[in-house]
Formats: structure tokens, C-alpha cells, sequence
């Protein structure tokens, strides 16, 4: 799928291929197209298909920002995170807390042939985004891409701590891949 040509006027259009990718399991377009929505054609002050859009890729982000609204140190664990986009709207709202931002780690875990992870190198372009949304948001984020497939990932990798909160993000129809992981 080629997005140079993407009518970013169509937002209608848009949403429909990011349903499509979902359904066709084809995670590295769903991320390219919700990447391209999110900077280009959503909004929440937008027309009504623009919010649907923002709503959509918002979804999972509130319910982790509403498990996590007491907790200081947070590891969110990202199965297939492309460009880590999805996170801005968590992070700004972390951000915003009465109480103060927490400290946020993201472990982007991608496949090695994936074109965000291939040798660990596309990963620093996500890192870079992590980045500008600490300055802009000014809240602690630290950020670990592991170029790996998922079935391969183990507790050492994942250098969990103690007194972190734990949100794992594993992408629609992939969780059959993690069979025989123990937690």
C-alpha cells in the first residue's frame, strides 16, 4: 500500500483502509494508515468522522490512562509498536495529571524484518518521537525497541522492575502468537 498518494482529504476513505489492514491482520499498514491519520486527519474538534477517527485510535490509551491515574512509575510494553504514534494521546494525558507525570518506559517490541524494527535500526526514528513528546508534554519517558518476534521475547528482555505499573499492548490477533508465554 502506497501512502504518498493517500487522499488525506478523505478521511472517510482512510478509516475504511484502516479497517481493512486490521482485517487482513497486515499490522505494519494499520500502523502506517493510524500514524498518517493521526498527524494529517483526525481531530477531536473536527467533523463527525474526524472525531470517529481520534476515538479510534485514542480507545485502548484511556483505559490505560484510567488504570494507571494513581501509579508514579509506568512500563507499557508495546507487541508490534511501528511508529509508537498511538502513545502521544496516553502520554499527554499522563502529562496533564493533578498529581504530577509519572515516569514512563515503553518497550517497543517489532520483528526483525518489520520495516520499524529491521536490525534495531528503525527503532531510533520511535525513539526520536518519544523524545519530542517528553519535551513537548515535559514528562519522563524512556524507551527500549527490541527487534525480536514476539513468541521470542522473554522476562529478561523486558527488564521489568519492581514498583512499576505493567499496561502490555499486544495488537488484535496476534495474542495466539504468545502461546506457551508465562507471565
Amino acid at each position: 500500500m502506497s501512502l504518498m498518494n493517500f487522499p488525506l482529504d478523505d478521511v472517510k476513505q482512510l478509516l475504511i483502509a484502516c479497517a481493512d489492514a486490521l482485517s487482513k491482520n497486515n499490522m505494519d499498514d494499520f500502523n502506517n494508515l493510524i500514524a498518517l491519520a493521526a498527524t494529517n486527519v483526525v481531530s477531536v474538534r473536527g467533523e463527525a468522522i474526524e472525531r470517529v477517527g481520534i476515538y479510534l485510535i485514542q480507545g485502548s490509551n484511556c483505559a490505560i490512562a484510567g488504570a494507571m491515574r494513581d501509579e508514579e512509575q509506568i512500563h507499557i510494553i508495546d507487541f508490534k509498536i511501528g511508529h509508537g504514534f498511538q502513545w502521544e494521546y496516553l502520554i499527554e494525558e499522563l502529562a496533564a495529571r493533578p498529581g504530577g507525570a509519572p515516569h514512563v518506559r515503553i518497550t517497543g517490541i517489532d520483528d526483525p524484518v518489520s520495516l520499524h524494527a529491521r536490525h534495531g535500526e528503525g527503532f531510533e526514528e520511535v525513539e526520536a518521537e518519544f523524545v519530542a513528546m517528553s519535551v513537548e508534554h515535559n514528562i519522563e519517558i524512556e524507551f527500549n525497541g527490541l527487534p525480536v518476534f514476539a513468541p521470542m521475547v522473554t522476562h529478561e528482555m523486558l527488564d521489568l522492575r519492581p514498583g512499576e505499573a505493567l499496561a502490555v499492548s499486544c495488537k488484535p490477533l496476534k495474542l495466539h502468537t504468545l502461546s506457551g508465554w508465562e507471565c
